[in-house]
């Protein structure tokens, strides 16, 4: 899931996971669907030309890398 802390504060802050179980199909979409609602309200709450652009694509292509493996 995206960092969203990294996002916030401009810089690389750490991995933390919050899925503690990955074989349970109602935590993953609450889990998702928390991440999307967390994501959209940076995303309402912040303009973009005020994040570190790199650090999200890089975290983009992190996630892009992890998901597809």
């Amino acid at each position: 899931m995206l960092k969203l802390k990294s996002l916030k504060i401009g810089k690389w802050a750490g991995f933390e996971c919050s899925l503690i179980d990955s074989n349970n199909k109602t935590l993953i979409v609450s889990k998702l669907e928390e991440s999307y609602s967390n994501l959209e309200r940076l995303l309402q709450d912040n303009s973009i030309g005020e994040m570190n652009i790199n650090l999200l694509i890089d975290l983009l292509e992190h996630e892009v890398h992890t998901t597809g493996s």
